[in-house]
């Protein structure tokens, strides 16, 4: 059998004598395929950055040394650091000799230049190790080595011209500038292609993501307008006003691509609300919570997708909301309990778990909701409204209710349809 890349015959192992490729056709890695030429004039060209690198770890990780415990482990990586850095400082200093010796080309200003540069940069990390930190004659050295590992890197790394090609400042020290400005041009390129990403992202999400887009503004209007209906007329037009709101919410809600659209009306509510009211009332508040349900049983019978076009006062037949009373009371004094207990730190997380409840009970005409969201996700939305709230003495609150629906609605879609109708998208 002959070697596929050279042609060479295989030893009875499957082995290459010749290139060393073998039968799985992996090459096993030796000693001679790591120190190459190119390899150690990399090393070569960043050893003068090391000695800088370790006054700066010994300064970082010197501000937790007095801590118990926590101090030992940072001197213990300390200690690593430096050993690995002082074994690369050898290494460069045996490398660039050896290249030296056996290269004629690098006997010259350019080589010995980089051979000073490692034989002081050993040096300087030695100080450095021996005085646990920075000093004078340490800091200097450093500075020093870079100035000429820059120049190394350049010529190296950068224009790849190798260690024997003669230093020139200008052309050098040039090419960090020409470096910056390709990167600059290669980050606002990516932030373009990202930007348009992002508003495709947003056209896909528009047609089939789940959102909340009311403001803060209209919100705020129908508080005040609905307020002072409400107080005109003695609370009889609530029915009347809390369509009103349930309306523009249902508007402005849209789940997987299809916006929501509500049907209900103040004359259809009116003697339900009349009967929540009085029994509510008769019972010193415990018949709120069936009034909660019953009430969403009834909202989700007169929700509808936009794209049915329904009429005003439709109901749907394909519309329920299955949750119970008693599951609402045990969710409920969770809620409280829990945010109680821990100052409403833990509230993110109990609002999350009530909405996968709720959502996972309702259906819009045959599509049963889910909800995924996270309380540790929720956290950073509930830290700012509840702080610009405090501030502003209340006034933010409805722009934070809306924050709280753009958030809650952006994690809602559709689980599973109900009677094995499909899923929309």
């Amino acid at each position: 059998m002959f070697c596929p890349k050279c042609s060479t015959p295989m030893d009875d192992n499957g082995k290459c004598p010749n290139c060393g490729y073998s039968g799985s056709g992996k090459k096993k890695i030796e000693l001679q395929d790591i120190l190459t030429q190119k390899n150690i004039e990399y090393l070569a060209a960043v050893a003068g950055v090391l000695p800088l690198s370790l006054i700066v770890i010994y300064g970082v990780f010197g501000l937790f040394w007095s801590i118990p415990i926590i101090g030992l482990i940072f001197k213990i990586l300390v200690v690593l650091f430096t050993i690995v850095i002082i074994l690369a400082e050898v290494c460069a200093c045996a490398g660039i000799g050896y290249l030296i010796f056996k290269n004629d080309n690098l006997r010259s200003p350019s080589g010995y230049l980089a051979a000073g540069t490692a034989l002081v940069s050993l040096v300087s990390v030695i100080i450095t190790a021996a005085a646990s930190g920075a000093n004078a004659v340490s800091v200097i050295m450093s500075l020093l080595t870079l100035i000429a590992a820059a120049d190394m890197v350049s010529r190296v790394i950068l224009l790849r011209l190798g260690l024997e090609s003669d230093v020139n400042l200008s052309r050098d020290y040039g090419v960090y500038g020409a470096f910056i400005k390709e990167m600059i041009s290669q980050s606002k390129q990516q932030a373009a292609e990202q930007k348009q990403i992002a508003a495709q992202a947003q056209a896909e999400n528009q047609m089939y993501g789940s959102y909340f887009d009311g403001n803060g503004i209209e919100l705020l209007g129908y508080m005040i307008i609905t307020s002072l209906i409400n107080a005109i007329t003695f609370t009889i037009a609530t029915p009347w006003t809390l369509c009103m709101i349930i309306s523009w919410r249902k508007s402005h809600t849209v789940i997987n691509g299809r916006r929501l659209t509500f049907t209900g009306t103040g004359g259809q509510m009116f003697l339900l609300w009349l009967k929540w009211f009085f029994l509510t009332l008769i019972t010193l508040g415990i018949y709120s919570f069936f009034a909660y349900v019953d009430y969403m049983k009834w909202e989700a019978k007169h929700t509808f997708f936009d794209d049915e076009h329904p009429v005003k006062g439709a109901v749907n037949p394909n519309g329920l909301f299955d949750g119970n009373t008693a599951e609402y009371v045990g969710y409920s004094i969770i809620m409280v309990l829990v945010s109680m207990i821990t100052l409403g730190i833990a509230f993110p997380w109990v609002y999350t778990m009530f909405m996968k409840w709720y959502m996972g009970h309702y259906v819009v005409t045959g599509y049963r909701m889910s909800f995924d969201g996270k309380g540790l996700q929720f956290l950073g939305t509930c830290i700012i409204c509840v702080l610009l709230s405090l501030i502003t003495f209340g006034i933010y609150t409805p722009w934070a209710v809306i924050r709280l629906n753009k958030w809650t609605y952006s994690h809602t879609h559709v689980a599973a349809p109900v009677n094995n109708q499909p899923i929309y998208q």
